[in-house]
């Protein structure tokens, strides 16, 4: 026979309420009362029943992953699946299932998180979104929905909580990191498309590294190429010569740092001898070849913790905010390897 609330009741001298509460990481609990019923729960084998929460309480246990669409063709993918796969393993300790679409509809033109609302599918919304529409963000608070913003700053919207990466700190990481390395000539290679703020931000960062120890750096050393590692690769083989005039790459993402060192080594221009890369994210890409790519580590982990943790404690007040709104810039940190 299932263990039921009742048998853990019993046990516990808890009211049933008390434990479904509990069970639920309801924060009018106690933590002490939270780990005692849990632990409880554990030994006896309980398994909430997902579908009764859901009758009783109107809850789905489930929650939107609504992503910006071009972020299925751009280079930055491989950084973002990563992302996904952390969030959805913190989604899961929270017993949260997630509905992962575009923000967009192409064949109707129509936004899905409205559509996911308006079906009764989900209890909260995760934003993967530079320019979130006002309109679904007003429908989600109309309909108590909570949202929070990940990876990227809202754009038209600052009454939404966001955790993201500190660009400019991670950019500012990137050129003190070649300053220290010999480099006083560097290239700054941004991401085109320019999705939101994040790759002028880590443009800032370098400059004013270089800025710091007085070096202002030329017009020459900014330009954008497409995010892919053919694009890195073919700029390489295209301007291997405009190239050798710089001492230090900063490529704001890795696949193009990847595709810069395999199209400089076809030109017989070695990384790091004659070069130094430093790239962004700790993608894959960073350790697919070598040398190894030396590359800021955008904070993943800590990002996807704080954002199901703000969630949870939305969901579980019932609340499209509590308090202020959480505004969260994680330092990235430095990875040195073989490319510098």
């Amino acid at each position: 026979m299932p263990i039921t609330i009742k048998d853990i009741a019993q046990i516990t001298g808890l009211s049933k309420s008390t434990i479904s509460r509990a069970l639920n990481d309801n924060p009018r609990i106690s933590k002490a009362t939270i780990e005692k019923v849990k632990k409880v729960a554990d030994e006896l084998g309980f398994e909430k029943n997902n579908n009764a929460t859901s009758l009783s309480t109107s809850k789905t246990g489930n929650v939107a992953l609504i992503y910006q669409n071009t972020l299925d063709v751009d280079g930055s993918k491989a950084y973002i699946d990563q992302l996904f796969l952390n969030l959805r393993h913190e989604l899961n300790k929270q017993n949260l299932d997630t509905i992962i679409c575009e923000a967009t509809e192409f064949s109707k033109n129509t936004s899905n998180s409205i559509r996911l609302i308006k079906q009764r599918k989900i209890d909260g919304l995760l934003f993967f979104h530079a320019s979130i529409s006002r309109e679904d963000r007003e429908y989600a608070n109309k309909m108590n929905i909570p949202a929070i913003n990940i990876h990227f700053k809202p754009e038209n919207n600052s009454n939404i909580d966001y955790f993201v990466t500190d660009n400019e700190y991670g950019g500012y990481l990137a050129g003190k990191h070649l300053y220290e390395k010999g480099c006083r000539n560097v290239l700054i290679i941004s991401c085109a498309p320019n999705i939101g703020q994040e790759y002028s931000e880590r443009t800032l960062g370098c400059i004013k590294a270089y800025k710091e120890q007085g070096i202002k750096l030329s017009e020459a050393s900014f330009l954008s190429i497409t995010t892919s590692f053919f694009s890195g690769y073919q700029f390489a083989i295209d301007n291997s010569g405009f190239i050798s005039k710089f001492d230090g790459i900063f490529a704001q993402a890795d696949v193009i740092a990847a595709g810069i060192i395999a199209g400089l080594k076809i030109k017989n221009i070695s990384v790091p001898n004659d070069i130094k890369i430093i790239g962004f994210d700790d993608c894959l890409y960073s350790t697919l070849f070598t040398p190894f790519i030396t590359t800021i580590h955008q904070p993943k982990e800590e990002i996807t913790k704080q954002s199901v943790k703000r969630l949870t404690e939305l969901l579980n007040t019932n609340s499209t905010t509590a308090g202020e709104f959480v505004h969260s810039l994680i330092k990235p940190t430095l990875l040195v390897r073989e490319s510098t």
